[in-house]
C-alpha cells in the first residue's frame, strides 16, 4: 500500500517544469490524504451519526480527486486553488451547518495556513490571504459553539474530539516532514544542476575543478599517480554544419554515454567545454594509461550514430595525455595535456599523443 501511494506521489513529475514538481507532489499528497479522511468520516458518520453528514463527507471525498483532472489538463495553479477551497468549504459546511466547535471540527482551520504555505510558496501574497482568512474562521468559531444539528451524545462528542485533534496533529506532522523532504530533494537538485552537465548528464567544468583539487590533494599526500585525458571531438563543427546542431547534442551524449561505461568509479569523467571532454585518473601507472586512451579512442572510432535520416556518421577524437609531477597544479596538469592535444590534431585527428615536458 505504502509503495503505490509512493508510485502515485512521484507518478510521471518528470513531465512538469521543474519548479512546478514539489508543487504537484504535496497536492497529490493532499489530495489523498483528504479523500483518505473523507471516507473515514463517511462511514463513521453513517454509523453512528446521521445518512445526510455521511453524504455530505462522500461528496467532498471524491471532490478532492477532482485535482488529479486539472493536473491531467495541466492546469497545476488552478488544481492547488481547488484542493485548498475544497478544504476549506469542506470544514466550514461541517461546522458551519452538522456539527459545533464542541467536538473540535473547528481546529481543522489551523491546517489551512500550513496547506497554504506548502502549495503556494512563491505565491505569498495568496498564502499570506489564505492564513489571514483561515485565523478569522478560527476566531469565529473559537467564540460560537452553536448546536450541533445532528444529535451526538456525550461519548460520541468527546471520541470526535480526540479524533478531530489526533488527525490534525498527524496532519501537521505528515506536512511539516513533507516540507523538510521537499526542501531536501529540492537542495540536491539544485547542487546537481550546479555540478552536472545538462546536455550530457556527466560533470560539468566546475565539478570537475573541485573533485580534481581533492583527487590532487591526496595523491600529493599519499604518493599516488595520476593520469589526465583530455581530448576533443574531430571537426564537429563540420557535423553541425552538416547536420545541425541536435545531431552535434546527439554525438555529444552518445560519446559520453559509450566512455561513462568505459571508466571506473574512481575516476573522474567532465565535460569540459564545447565538444572537449576530460577524465582524471588516479592510481594508474603510465602505461595503463596510455591503454586507456587508446580504449577509449577505438571505442569512440567504431561508434555508428544514426542523424535524423537514419543515416549512420563516424565521429573520431584526438587526446592529449599527460601524467602527473611532484607539487603539480591542476592547471599546469591540463595545460601538459591541452599541449598534447594540440600536438595530435596538428599530427593529423583521430590519435594521442603523450606529453612528457615537466614544468
Amino acid at each position: 500500500m505504502i509503495e503505490f501511494f509512493k508510485k502515485v506521489y512521484a507518478y510521471k513529475t518528470d513531465d512538469f517544469p521543474q519548479e512546478e514538481i514539489s508543487r504537484i507532489k504535496i497536492g497529490r499528497f493532499l489530495s489523498i490524504i483528504g479523500f483518505i479522511i473523507g471516507m473515514v468520516y463517511t462511514l463513521i458518520y453513517l454509523n453512528f451519526v446521521s445518512f445526510s453528514t455521511a453524504l455530505l463527507n462522500l461528496f467532498f471525498a471524491c471532490s478532492f480527486l477532482l485535482y488529479f483532472y486539472f493536473l491531467y489538463k495541466n492546469q497545476i495553479i488552478k488544481a492547488c486553488f481547488f484542493i485548498l477551497v475544497v478544504f476549506i468549504t469542506y470544514i466550514f459546511f461541517i461546522c458551519m451547518f452538522f456539527l459545533s466547535n464542541k467536538i473540535g471540527t473547528h481546529y481543522y482551520f489551523l491546517v489551512v495556513p500550513t496547506l497554504a504555505y506548502l502549495l503556494f510558496r512563491k505565491e505569498y501574497n495568496i498564502s499570506f490571504f489564505l492564513s489571514f482568512l483561515s485565523f478569522l474562521f478560527l476566531i469565529y468559531f473559537s467564540f460560537n459553539e452553536g448546536q450541533n444539528l445532528v444529535p451526538l451524545s456525550s461519548e460520541l462528542s468527546s471520541f470526535f474530539y480526540i479524533l478531530h485533534l489526533s488527525i490534525i496533529f498527524i496532519i501537521l506532522i505528515i506536512s511539516i516532514n513533507v516540507f523538510l523532504f521537499e526542501m531536501k530533494n529540492k537542495e540536491e537538485i539544485l547542487d546537481k544542476l550546479a555540478n552536472i552537465d545538462y546536455l550530457t548528464g556527466i560533470l560539468n567544468r566546475r565539478a570537475f575543478y573541485n573533485k580534481a583539487e581533492a583527487l590532487m590533494k591526496l595523491s600529493q599526500r599519499y604518493g599516488d599517480e595520476l593520469g589526465l585525458v583530455l581530448f576533443d571531438i574531430d571537426f564537429f563543427k563540420k557535423i553541425n554544419d552538416t547536420y545541425g546542431h541536435n545531431m552535434g547534442d546527439i554525438v555529444l551524449k552518445e560519446i559520453s554515454k559509450k566512455i561513462l561505461l568505459s571508466i571506473r568509479d574512481s575516476d573522474c569523467f567532465a565535460r569540459y567545454g564545447g565538444e572537449e571532454f576530460i577524465v582524471l585518473l588516479p592510481n594508474i601507472t603510465k602505461d595503463k594509461l596510455q591503454v586507456f586512451a587508446e580504449k577509449i579512442r577505438g571505442l569512440v572510432e567504431n561508434m555508428y550514430i544514426e542523424n535524423s535520416d537514419g543515416k549512420e556518421i563516424k565521429v573520431t577524437i584526438s587526446l592529449g595525455i599527460s601524467f602527473s609531477i611532484k607539487n603539480d597544479t591542476i592547471e599546469d596538469f591540463i595545460k601538459r595535456a591541452d599541449l598534447a592535444l594540440y600536438d595530435a590534431k596538428k599530427s593529423g585527428r583521430n590519435r594521442i599523443c603523450i606529453s612528457y615536458s615537466h614544468k
